[in-house]
C-alpha cells in the first residue's frame, strides 16, 4: 500500500508540471464547458504575448503544439484504457489478499 501512495506522489510530481506547459491543457481541464471561441480568444492572446518575447519562433511553437495534439489525444485515452483494466487487475489482488488474510488470522 506505502509504495501506490509513493507512486502516486511520483506522478503528481511529473504531472504538475503539465499545468503550465500548456494554455491549452489548462484551461481544457479546468474549464471543459467552456465555448470553442473563448478557447480561441485565449490561445490567441497567448501566441500575441510570446511572439513579443520570441518572435518568430513562437509560431513554430504554436505549429508544434497543434501538430502534436492529436498523437496526445490518442495517447491519452490508450493510457486511459489501460489505467482501466490496471484497477480491475489491482482490485482482483487486493480482494484475493484480504481473503488470505482473513483465512491465516481468523
Amino acid at each position: 500500500m506505502v509504495a501506490n501512495d509513493t507512486q502516486r506522489m511520483q506522478e503528481v510530481i511529473y504531472y504538475i508540471h503539465f499545468l503550465w506547459a500548456t494554455p491549452y491543457l489548462l484551461t481544457g481541464e479546468c474549464f471543459p464547458s467552456l465555448p470553442l471561441h473563448l478557447y480561441m480568444v485565449f490561445l490567441s492572446v497567448c501566441f500575441i504575448l510570446l511572439y513579443r518575447v520570441v518572435g518568430l519562433a513562437a509560431l513554430a511553437g504554436f505549429v508544434v503544439l497543434f501538430a502534436l495534439m492529436p498523437i496526445g489525444l490518442w495517447m491519452s485515452r490508450k493510457t486511459d484504457s489501460l489505467r482501466k483494466k490496471l484497477i480491475g487487475i489491482t482490485d482482483e489482488r487486493v480482494g484475493v489478499k484480504n481473503y488470505l488474510l482473513c483465512l491465516l488470522f481468523f
